[in-house]
């Protein structure tokens, strides 16, 4: 595919990902998770009018300010905030603040698989899948942070990818991967599983007997983590609502024990996770798309690609967090990190389908109706998709 051609295909999946985010653009903030995008106005209203500062967020839970809570970095809101001194409160502000940042995550994946399995078609099919995936739409326009976490998460591994795979370890490449996975683990430390990948990546390169200098490869791993904690201890010593050591403390971390050293409850928290898949099927892929990734995956060994260590680690890390944390936090945006890595996989699959069906010795007649199955399952995972999270798009009552 010319390279004239591939940037008109992607700018074309790019309008229709824009096109299914703008559906409720203008609703209320009452459609699913209303509370939480509530939390999330909230914060941004009192960045503009309190305290224009990103390290003190405040939310309205009790009575008169201050009410600093302790989340993530407010980015996304402060964002907002910026726009709200300028333009005045409107929370259409922050929904488009979302879509612009999904909307460059479907641009990260279609360059992020194209490098990686070699194939423009590869790319712009993991662009339109990401495009069209019922979370990725849904979450994509909502007033939340998970849409711009996954944004940096996708294009740090992209990032570090590339700079473990070359042959010299740059300063610039270094620098740059190093402040994408800190902006995605600051923007929410769900990114945190980005680790494992990361880890899998760098012990790939050592066992391939090529220079990976322990300090650049300590920074990649340590600088990022270490920020984090900065954040998290800072803002944890003003706060009065703490949301995220709180959940860990009371929730995850006894649950996770608990697994840990019991039988019944490890098998119990199993049967959870299977619970927890379903979520990932039914309303963030949807059932043809999670069907099409089983199916990428188990061809993967077949699928030429630069490394498999990165897709199966990444897999690995969503599955660790799931069953640590989304077993007892059950809410499916937590499960966000996945769809970036289902639409690579699945278009690294669709590469793979479409040059096996064109070489194949075989009748024309036979062979274009296997390529038929691709725009065919396409337009069906395109119309299914507002269906997997037509509730969500409703007022909670």
């Amino acid at each position: 595919m010319r390279n004239a051609y591939w940037h008109f295909a992607l700018s074309g999946v790019v309008l229709l990902a824009f096109a299914l985010r703008l559906h409720g653009i203008h609703d209320p903030l009452l459609d699913h998770p209303g509370w939480r995008q509530g939390d999330t106005a909230a914060i941004a209203r009192n960045f503009a009018r309190l305290q224009y500062n990103i390290l003190y967020p405040q939310t309205m839970y009790d009575g008169p300010p201050p009410n600093y809570v302790e989340l993530e970095l407010q980015i996304v809101p402060f964002l907002a905030a910026t726009l709200y001194k300028v333009f005045g409160i409107h929370e259409v502000f922050g929904r488009l603040i979302t879509i612009a940042f999904s909307l460059g995550t479907v641009v990260v994946a279609a360059y992020f698989a194209r490098w990686l399995f070699g194939s423009a078609v590869a790319g712009i099919a993991a662009a339109f899948c990401y495009a069209v995936f019922p979370g990725s739409v849904y979450y994509g326009r909502t007033f939340m942070p998970d849409a711009a976490m996954v944004f940096f998460l996708t294009a740090s591994l992209y990032a570090a990818a590339r700079y473990l795979e070359s042959r010299t370890l740059s300063t610039r490449g270094l620098l740059g991967t190093t402040a994408l996975l800190a902006l995605a683990y600051l923007a929410k430390p769900v990114a945190v599983l980005a680790v494992v990948p990361l880890g899998a990546m760098i012990a790939e390169r050592v066992r391939a007997r090529r220079s990976a200098p322990p300090l650049l490869m300590a920074t990649l791993l340590a600088v990022p983590l270490l920020l984090l904690l900065w954040y998290d201890r800072r803002i944890a010593a003003y706060a009065e609502w703490h949301w995220a050591s709180g959940i860990a403390r009371l929730h995850v971390l006894p649950a996770l024990q608990s697994a840990l050293t019991s039988a019944a409850a490890f098998t119990a928290k199993l049967a959870q996770l299977r619970l927890v898949l379903g979520m990932l099927r039914d309303t963030l892929l949807g059932r043809i798309s999670f069907l099409l990734l089983l199916l990428g995956f188990a061809a993967l060994p077949w699928i030429r690609t630069r490394t498999r260590t990165l897709l199966w680690a990444w897999l690995a890390g969503v599955l660790l967090f799931a069953y640590a944390v989304v077993t007892v936090e059950r809410v499916d945006y937590y499960l966000y990190p996945a769809i970036p890595l289902a639409a690579i996989v699945i278009g690294g699959a669709t590469s793979k389908f479409i040059g096996a069906v064109r070489d194949a010795d075989a009748a024309a007649p036979a062979r274009y109706a296997l390529l038929a199955l691709v725009p065919l399952l396409a337009g069906s995972a395109l119309l299914s998709s507002h269906a997997a999270v037509a509730s969500y798009y409703e007022y909670n009552k």
